[in-house]
């Protein structure tokens, strides 16, 4: 009986401990914010490059494949835009997404909002416009984010 007891304890012991071992410490999770600013290519626009969209605020280690960029092409440069209305181009990629001129035609504005998967979890950041202007140069048209962005 003794031994049978013994042998039992043994078990539980050993059993608790593979349960343990099978354990991830938080540290160990990525940490996940959603995107917090978006950028976009400072230089002229060329429609044979496209525009360059970088995002912060991601995971500390990001995945390749962890964002989803959605890109709402709107016809003028209003702040009141209902989004249910405009056409949707969907992105997936990196922290930084070229939009092709194909995407982006000749609209003034976009509309941009980044989904970062963070282990499963999906984190939405707000959404970004950016408008369409002349640079410095008379032939230099540049994007440039606009005022007035909301979640």
């Amino acid at each position: 009986m003794y031994r049978f007891r013994h042998r039992c304890g043994f078990f539980y012991i050993l059993l608790i401990w593979a349960g343990l071992a099978g354990c991830t410490l938080d540290d160990e999770l990525p940490t996940c914010v959603p995107v917090e600013q978006v950028s976009a290519q400072n230089s002229c626009y060329d429609p044979n490059r496209g525009l360059t969209l970088v995002a912060s605020g991601e995971t500390s280690v990001p995945d390749p494949s962890q964002f989803t960029w959605s890109v709402f092409t709107q016809p003028d440069t209003s702040m009141n835009s209902n989004l249910a209305a405009l056409p949707e181009k969907i992105l997936v990629g990196t922290e930084t997404v070229v939009v092709p001129d194909s995407i982006l035609k000749d609209s003034p504005k976009i509309i941009v909002k980044v989904v970062t998967n963070c282990g499963g979890r999906e984190l939405n950041s707000m959404y970004f416009s950016f408008v369409r202007r002349q640079g410095p140069d008379s032939a230099c048209l540049v994007w440039q984010r606009q005022n007035g962005e909301s979640r």
